[in-house]
């Protein structure tokens, strides 16, 4: 019979912070594009919205303006980049829409031992995640 084991070295319980020191690690694949925005929380709301603005271009008659940005977060909450997309929406004259959609990045924590006589241990967990699109759309004329 074959036994389910958990690799060496993984721990399912966070060991003791006095022995142990965190070290967080990104997510192996992040998208990376001139119009990709990742928004956290140390950055204030109004300036992420108006880098989101200055990428779209405020009118759509702006040159080198991008059709469409992602906004990308990790984690909880979220509800700062839907604020930040509802408002690019809101202030647009209908010309802009939205797509979101969420997915589950996993990540893997390193826990480095304070003496030389411990083994680093290794945490992977799952982390939630939402990208929205949000692009611009052209109002044709009726004639």
């Amino acid at each position: 019979m074959a036994e389910n084991r958990e690799p060496i070295g993984v721990v399912k319980a966070e060991p003791d912070p006095v022995e142990y020191t965190l070290w967080e690690r990104l997510p192996h694949r992040l998208p990376w594009r001139p119009s990709d925005i990742y928004v956290h929380k140390k950055t204030g709301l109004m300036v992420q919205l108006a880098c989101c603005q200055k990428l779209l271009g405020r009118r759509a008659g702006i040159q080198n303006a991008c059709t469409e940005i992602f906004i990308h977060h990790l984690g909880l909450p979220v509800t700062r980049v839907i604020h930040i997309a509802l408002q690019l929406q809101a202030s647009s004259f209908r010309s802009l829409h939205t797509a979101a959609r969420t997915s589950a990045l996993e990540l893997v924590d390193e826990w480095e031992p304070g003496t030389d006589t411990g083994e680093p241990l290794l945490q992977i967990c799952n982390n939630s995640a939402i990208h929205i699109c949000v692009f611009r759309v052209t109002l044709k004329k009726l004639k």
